[in-house]
Parts: C-alpha cells; structure tokens; sequence
C-alpha cells in the first residue's frame, strides 16, 4: 500500500510539470566550409535564419536568410549583397519586421548598415547610420521605429537612438561618464527601455548602480540610483522588461578585495523604484540550496559550512565560481534568472581588454562577456548572452551545470533550481540547457550526444525524475553519425525552445550513393 501512494504522488507531481514534445525538424544540407547559420527567434512570426554563403560578387558578399513559420516551413528565402568589409554585428525581431545590423569590424568609426526585411510583403529596406565619432557597439535593439545602440566611446558608455522614418541619429543626454560601465539596455513590453550603469571607481562616494528608462526617442522617463556595497563588485546584470509591474535588476557579484574578480561569488537583485529607498540584495552561492548540486555532497557540504562560517563573522564566503547569465524571465508570481556555471580549459589571448573596449573591466573578465571565437557575436533581445572579442582562436569551456534562481516580486531569492552537464565542452558561451517553470517546480532538458535529457525537479528544487528522448529525425530509417560540439538550445516563444547544430546523417532507406549527408538541423522543443 505504501508503494501505492508513493507510485500515485510521483505521478501527480510529475503532472504538474511541463512536458516535453520534440515536434517539426528542419534539415538544410551544407558543407564542411560553409559558414554557420544565426538563428533568429521571432516569437509567433516563426524563425529567421542568417548565414554568409561565402560567394562574392562585384565586391560584394552574399548572405541568405531564411524565414520559416512555427512549424518549420520554409515561407521566404531571399539573398541579400552587402559590402565584403561588412560583418553580422546584430540582430532583433520586433513588429513583425527583422531587423539585421552589420558594420565593418575593424573600425569603431564606420557606418552602420541596418537591414530591414518585411516577412508580410517580401520587401527589404536599407539604412546608412553614419557617426561622426569612434562608437564600439556592445548592445542593440528596436523600439517603436527607432534603433536603439549602447556602447562606449573611448571609455565612456554612450546610447544612440536612431530615427528609421527621419533617418536621424542622436545622442541620448545623461551619459559620457567616465569609470561608468554599461550592463544591459533591454527594451520593455510598451517600448520604453532600460538602461543598467555600474560605476566601477569614486573616491569620493560610494560605488552606484544607476537605472534609466526612456521613451523610444530617447527622452528621460525616470532615473534610480542606489548605493553598492564597498566589499562587493557589481559584475554582471540584466533587467526585467516590465511584463510584470515591478522592474527587477539581476545578476552577479564579485568580491573587491578579491585578485580573481572575473569569478562570481553570488547572485544579486534590486526592485526598482526611484521613489523608495532601498538596497541590494546580495546572495552567495553556498546559500543556494541547489547551485553546487554538481559537486560531490561531501564537498558541496564542506563548501557550505565555510560560507555559513563567515556569514556569522560577518565576512564574504569567498567562494565563487565562472557563470554566465542567459535570460531573466518574468511570471506572474516573479521572476527566474538562468545562468550557466562553466570552467574555461584554456585561455585565448587578451590583449584586446583596454580601458577603450566597451567589453573593458578593470577587474578581469567578468560573465556574460568571455572572449569567444566571434568577432561581434550577434545578440538581440529578449536573450542577449552579452558580446564577444575579437577572434583570439577557439577558447574551449567546460559547462558544468545551468541553473535558475527564482526571486519574488520584492526581490527575495524564494528558490533555486540546478541541472548538471556532465563537463560538456563546447567552443562557444551558448546555453545548452532549455527550461520550464510552474509553481510545481521547473522542468530541465538538455542535449547529450543523440539524446534529449529531461529532469523534473519539485518546487524545492529536489529531482523528481529524469526521461532520456533519442533526437528526433525525419524517418525511422534515419541514424545520427555525428554532430556538432556546440547544439544549443535557443528560447523562442513561451512554452517553446529550438535545438540546432549540425549533423552528419546515414539514411539505411537510401540508395548506398546518397546515404549519408551533412546537415544543418533544427528541431522544435515544446515543454508545457
């Protein structure tokens, strides 16, 4: 009888959680050479796929892009001929319209171009944005007709807001400080948009975290400012988009006196309101219940009893760890912040990290920012995972695990979740983990070799169960050979992720000439 109820609790709990479907798969057949594809997430519009084809003509370089629908159905493939000088800096989908910034990589004072494509009407439009100053672009986005630009010039971190209809460029007052670091700039559900400021050094004051909101043409809404704590270093952030009321500020922390400041020692979260005085919230890693869930109990037990240790002697617990953020959510009883936990195996050369590069940090590297085989890696919103550094040859990683931390809608650390990753190694900062969560607790699935991972944790973060899925090919007489180090999972529309990478496939229904063939994949991921 105890098995009985223990046999029906499992299920009941196991209910509640979302689950997982592998739906349509899209194949496109490639070459070893060719370039890899971006893959653009443009909520219920579908998917834009970006790639250079490597073919040149009159001087010009010749990109595809691909639209397809929800289900995976080609609807527009057109070719676009830009300048062979031209790199893929950007990408956002917004108003039913994808957006594509390029720009030369080897001068901060070029022109931009913005490429406009319509999905409705097959239509391209082409936009020069021409600045007089040496601008390096580290975030962009689009609100309501204007482009939106954060960076830095020379050291000081900037925002330019473009006009598409009045061809307009103009800079956004209230910036141009200097020892100011630019953390995120995110745009909201009613096309205002956020922009999130460290300051790195005053000697006459403390340190501050600065929050501004502005109107899509670049006009002031509000500005919030809070002061940091002297230990602790603010080293990465991302902002909520004000689907919910509150506005939330989340990320990573360092400590000061620390020589390794490019490792995070906890998480922390700010509740804007420029009207009420309040503090940040810091947590360390140890506090977690789940964060160290991928090291063996002894250890992670051994781990937590030093951080309590120095809790009490009031001093920060000094471990810490190489995390990058990945995307901060919001539902309607608060917020989740994924983060990925890795361990870089080499280390690429670094000289590009002056005090003149937007990616500058006078601490070291900080998450969200490690330097990647990607000149400008494209990043658009809602998921930037932050820019990468000129090509300084492939650095490899090992990821060691993902996890969410849940916060309320006051800011408070409710709860945390954790999938390990077996060390998987990959050559590129992309998460390889998709989520879902429900009060119940979250769902985790994940990509290992040919298979599909799947982990079902309660609310308190305890796994309930794991499923394995093979991956999912057209025919039964399908078998994957091969595949690609770095399938990602990317976030597309609520409830709905995307897997893709490439493969090498080996049909037994074929004729033996056209048996096996390379490929680039896409398989649609719904986990409700």
């Amino acid at each position: 009888m105890k098995g009985f109820w223990l046999f029906w609790l499992v299920a009941i709990a196991g209910a509640a959680h979302a689950q997982v479907r592998q739906l349509e798969r899209y194949e496109r057949e490639v070459k070893p050479s060719d370039s890899d594809f971006t893959v653009i997430p443009m909520q219920q519009n579908g998917l834009a796929l970006v790639h250079d084809k490597n073919d040149f003509q009159e001087g010009k370089r010749l990109w595809e892009v691909i639209l397809l629908d929800t289900a995976l159905a080609e609807q527009w493939v057109t070719e676009l001929y830009i300048e062979n000088r031209l790199e893929l800096l950007g990408y956002e989908a917004w108003d039913n319209q994808l957006y594509l910034l390029y720009r030369a990589n080897e001068n901060d004072q070029s022109e931009m171009t913005l490429i406009q494509l319509d999905p409705r009407t097959h239509h391209s439009h082409r936009f020069a944005i021409k600045q007089e100053i040496n601008f390096r672009v580290s975030h962009f986005s689009m609100a309501n007709g204007h482009a939106l630009f954060g960076g830095y010039i020379m050291n000081e971190p900037s925002v330019f807001v473009y006009d598409l209809a009045a061809n307009q460029l103009k800079i956004v007052p209230g910036f141009f400080q200097s020892e100011m670091q630019l953390m995120d700039l995110r745009v909201n559900y009613n096309n205002t948009f956020n922009v999130v400021l460290v300051e790195r050094t005053n000697k006459q004051r403390k340190k501050r975290l600065v929050i501004k909101t502005f109107d899509d043409t670049g006009a002031m809404l509000l500005e919030d400012v809070v002061e940091l704590d002297d230990e602790r270093v603010i080293l990465s952030a991302l902002i909520s988009r004000l689907q919910r009321d509150e506005l939330l500020v989340a990320g990573t922390w360092g400590a000061r006196a620390s020589g390794t400041q490019h490792q995070a020692y906890g998480y922390f979260s700010y509740v804007v309101d420029p009207f009420t005085q309040r503090s940040v919230q810091y947590y360390d890693f140890p506090q977690l219940a789940h964060f160290l869930d991928y090291e063996k109990p002894r250890r992670a037990e051994k781990i937590k009893a030093k951080a309590q240790l120095k809790r009490k002697q009031n001093r920060v617990p000094n471990f810490r760890a190489s995390v990058n953020l990945v995307a901060l959510e919001e539902y309607a009883d608060g917020f989740a912040l994924q983060a990925d936990q890795y361990m870089p195996t080499n280390t690429p050369n670094q000289n590009w990290n002056t005090f003149a590069s937007p990616w500058y940090n006078p601490y070291g590297f900080f998450p969200g920012y490690y330097p990647n085989t990607f000149y400008n890696r494209p990043f658009g919103s809602p998921f930037p995972y932050g820019p990468g550094g000129p090509n300084t040859g492939p650095a490899e990683i090992k990821m060691l695990s993902s996890s969410v931390a849940f916060f309320s809608p006051t800011g408070q650390l409710n709860h945390d979740y954790q999938v390990t990753l077996k060390d998987m190694k990959v050559l590129d900062m992309k998460s390889l983990t998709g989520f879902a969560y429900t009060p119940a607790g979250v769902t985790w699935v994940f990509k290992n070799e040919k298979d599909l991972r799947i982990k079902y944790t309660d609310r308190a973060g305890h796994e309930i169960r794991q499923d394995t899925l093979p991956l999912k090919t057209n025919f039964e007489t399908e078998e994957i050979r091969s595949e690609s180090r770095n399938d990602t999972f990317t976030a597309w529309y609520p409830g709905t992720y995307v897997i893709a990478g490439n493969q090498t496939i080996h049909d037994h229904g074929r004729a033996r000439e056209g048996r096996t063939r390379e490929v680039f994949y896409l398989v649609k991921v719904k986990m409700q």
